[in-house]
Parts: C-alpha cells; sequence; structure tokens
C-alpha cells in the first residue's frame, strides 16, 4: 500500500510494510510482522507478533500480544498496563515496564510497594517522611551531611540510652543558652 488506505476489516497473516497512511475503522489483526513508515491511526489493533511501529496515533484500543518497538507514542486517555511481573529491587532492567531513557513527570506519582533509587536524588520543596524508622546510612563509613538546621527539638526515642559522641569521637564545642542539666 503506497497511497492512503481506508481499511474496514483486514486480516493479514504475512509480512506487510505500509509506507503512507492507515486509518482502520475496524479491527486490524495481524500474525506476522508489522512495518508502518508514515502517520498511522487506527481504532483497534491487535498485534500477535513481532510490530515495529515508527508513529502511531490511537483513538481506541491496541493489544499487543508479541515484541513491540515504539519509536514515538502519545497517549491522551488513561493507560492501565495489565502485567503485574514485579521489580527486583535494584534491577532497572525488570518488571511490567522498563524505560531505557529519561522519564519526565509533570504531576504526582504515587508508587505502590518498594522503591529502589541508584545515583543521586534531588528533592526541592517539602519532604515528608512518615511511619517506620528512616535510616541514613548503613555503614559507619557513611558521611551525614545537614547543610540546613533543626527547626525542632532532636529528642531521643528513650531516656538515658543513646550517647552524643564516643570517647573516641568526641563533639568539640558546646554553646548552650540556658540551662544545662547534667547529671555527671
Amino acid at each position: 500500500v503506497v497511497g492512503h488506505t481506508e481499511l474496514d476489516n483486514v486480516n493479514i497473516s504475512g509480512v506487510t510494510t505500509f509506507v503512507g497512511n492507515i486509518d482502520a475503522n475496524s479491527n486490524l489483526d495481524l500474525l506476522g510482522d508489522l512495518d508502518v513508515d508514515g502517520h498511522t491511526e487506527l481504532d483497534n489493533l491487535n498485534v500477535s507478533g513481532i510490530a515495529t511501529i515508527t508513529t502511531l496515533g490511537l483513538s481506541g484500543d491496541i493489544d499487543v500480544d508479541g515484541h513491540t518497538t515504539l519509536d514515538n507514542v502519545s497517549i491522551s486517555g488513561v493507560t492501565t498496563i495489565f502485567n503485574t511481573t514485579d521489580n527486583v529491587l535494584g534491577d532497572s532492567n525488570t518488571g511490567a515496564l522498563q524505560i531505557d531513557g529519561g522519564l519526565g513527570v509533570d504531576k504526582n506519582v504515587t508508587v505502590g510497594g518498594n522503591l529502589d533509587v541508584q545515583g543521586y536524588s534531588n528533592f526541592v520543596g517539602v519532604v515528608t517522611f512518615r511511619g517506620g524508622t528512616i535510616n541514613l546510612g548503613d555503614a559507619n563509613t557513611d558521611d551525614i551531611n545537614i547543610g540546613g538546621e533543626f527547626v525542632s527539638d532532636l529528642v531521643p526515642d528513650e531516656t538515658n540510652l543513646y550517647s552524643l559522641g564516643t570517647l573516641a569521637k568526641q563533639w568539640k564545642d558546646l554553646y548552650i543558652d540556658g540551662t544545662a542539666d547534667v547529671d555527671a
């Protein structure tokens, strides 16, 4: 097919290459390969084999059973991925959805499971950690650098249990503008 083509119902079992536009008002079922070079608008696309699509604009459903490569996809509606394959924490090549490039998100993000971030993390604005235990570092060789200032009390979980410094690693100076209540 070289020019503009409107198809009501097409079943293709072999390798098919489309150079022009494809407007499918009904179902397009492919059992083989599909290579699309031009703009494509499909109401329903069911692909059970290998599909390589350069540009795809969909106003209906797309069901893909085989391996699919999409170069540029614009999605305007709600998108749900029904594959429930879990991600192995720390391995970005696992899970139901894998993105090899960068990801930009302009709205809220909710993670229903665990989150593992590798590399640098930069939080701008207010960050709140709620519930459970917050661990900073996992060894005494990790550094914790606080560039801001405390705007709340620094209170231990239990009285007379935790120390501030050790005999080998002591704090240098102590500045107090108030009462010091020292038992010993």
